[in-house]
């Protein structure tokens, strides 16, 4: 896992065990594993985790005004979380001229956003 970011299958219970006891065995000096970075004028995107089942997780942190990508896909599914700022992604279908758009934000992860009942 730590060279290649890859984790085990955890379909089944047994899978999620035996990694849980692998992890309780690897020394806490090789717990840390930095990601590998890259960035360029728009922010930076780091690769955090792969498995075969679902693809790849990663991170980014776009600047201001920053458009981050253009992407055609037709195989893969896309989700985003956005934990800081605002942004806003528009979608288009292929073959299609309408656009989606949606602001998002990540004032729903601030504490003052939570008003006690």
């Amino acid at each position: 896992m730590k060279s290649s970011l890859a984790i085990p299958d955890f379909k089944g219970k047994f899978n999620r065990a035996l990694y849980a006891t692998y992890l309780s065995y690897v020394p806490a000096q090789e717990r840390e594993q930095r990601l590998k970075s890259r960035c360029d004028a728009r922010g930076s995107l780091a690769e955090f985790v792969k498995q075969d089942s679902f693809g790849q997780i990663f991170v980014s942190r776009t600047g201001p005004g920053i458009t981050r990508e253009i992407t055609i896909t037709t195989t893969k599914t896309e989700k985003f979380l956005v934990v800081e700022g605002d942004g806003l992604i528009r979608m288009r279908a292929i073959g299609s001229e309408s656009i989606e758009e949606y602001n998002v934000t990540g004032d729903l992860f601030r504490w003052s956003t939570f008003r006690p009942v």
